[in-house]
């Protein structure tokens, strides 16, 4: 489980542990001894030290044996075993992934779960075999069978050869920025609240590269975690507001999409969302909204940079109404992009449905736009 803390650097910023690499971390990468050596250059004096302190020293068979596995990309694995390549390649070649692959395929009707193309199409694990070998470290092809996730039909979609190009793990890319990156915030008051969040992350989930689920001080959820590429786990609730930020900010997408965890995809292909310099929602299958929709919108970084993210001083409501005046002239509707939308069941589990945390936050909406902070 990942969970939120405070590097022990003294830098006051917080980081999310474990890492994408599940190793447990105490302080942001680089914010150790190295923070205050950072961009430093070196005196000639300082230099020549170094190259002393360093003369004569003679290094171990096995120290040069690891320094030139690193070099190769190989973590160093006992004799005899498979490194990370060759495990792909007999995981490929089993019995066990041929039928994996022909029951995704039978899943997807044979047909890209993008385009629709029916020629040429592939089958793709949406969290790769060789990320799942390292996040598990899976040694041999026995404990790659017991892997449930390696299997699992919910990791796996059909797309044609030019869309599989566009993922992030095709081929070698040296750029691995995820290109969607969905942040669905949860309140997972009771199992109907989880029931609906883990519905709408399965009906988005082959479509987005990188899926982020924060829970705000709710039930902790094993099988929202199992979906997710990342979970994140606030133990004390801190409002819609803040929680939608925390995700924005973390996720790594070149578009980041902010979604209700009531709603769940009828039709389209989410991708269409994505518009250089465009604001974008879909459309609402039981809920008219010609603007904005704040169950769902879908922000380039481009344009976040500009626009900013949502304001915290409103806690549940107004503060995307406000978004909405903000970015109204960058605005655009997708037509081909249709979801469902439950309503309000997470602020009614909460117990917060109108009532004084809506007024409370209209009357603060209201005093932004008086001072000209607001639109």
């Amino acid at each position: 489980m990942k969970v939120l803390k405070e590097c022990l650097c003294g830098c006051g910023k917080t980081f999310i542990s474990p890492d994408d690499h599940n190793r447990e971390r105490n302080w942001i990468s680089g914010h150790n001894s190295s923070l205050f050596h950072s961009g430093r250059k070196l005196t000639q004096e300082h230099k020549n030290k170094l190259s002393k302190a360093h003369m004569g020293k003679k290094l171990t068979e096995e120290h040069k044996k690891k320094i030139g596995l690193s070099g190769k990309g190989v973590s160093g694995r006992k004799k005899g075993t498979n490194t990370v390549f060759t495990l792909v390649q007999e995981i490929r070649q089993s019995v066990k992934y041929k039928d994996w692959r022909k029951s995704i395929l039978e899943l997807d009707n044979n047909q890209c779960h993008w385009c629709g193309a029916a020629d040429k199409v592939e089958v793709d694990h949406i969290e790769s075999v060789a990320d799942l070998i390292r996040k598990y470290n899976i040694t041999n092809i026995d404990e790659a069978f017991k892997c449930l996730d390696l299997w699992s039909q919910d990791n796996g979609r059909v797309l044609c050869k030019s869309c599989h190009k566009k993922t992030i793990n095709y081929g070698s890319k040296k750029d691995r920025t995820p290109f969607l990156s969905m942040v669905i915030p949860t309140y997972t008051q009771n199992k109907n609240l989880e029931e609906l969040a883990y519905t709408a992350a399965c009906s988005y989930r082959k479509f987005v590269d990188e899926l982020i689920i924060i829970e705000d001080g709710q039930m902790y959820s094993p099988r929202l975690q199992k979906i997710a590429n990342t979970y994140i786990y606030v133990k004390k609730n801190q409002g819609f507001t803040k929680t939608v930020n925390f995700g924005w900010k973390f996720a790594k997408g070149k578009y980041v999409a902010i979604v209700n965890s009531d709603t769940f995809l009828l039709k389209g292909n989410l991708r269409d969302l994505c518009i250089e310099g465009k604001i974008t929602s879909p459309l609402i299958a039981n809920q008219y909204i010609d603007r904005l929709a704040g169950p769902f919108w879908c922000a380039p970084r481009e344009v976040t940079k500009k626009y900013g993210y949502l304001m915290e001083e409103m806690i549940m409501y107004s503060s995307d109404s406000e978004y909405d005046e903000r970015v109204k002239d960058i605005f655009q509707k997708v037509q081909s992009v249709k979801i469902f939308h439950e309503m309000a069941q997470s602020v009614k589990a909460a117990g917060v449905e109108g009532g004084v945390t809506q007024q409370r936050d209209r009357e603060i909406y209201a005093k932004l736009i008086q001072e000209g902070r607001a639109k």
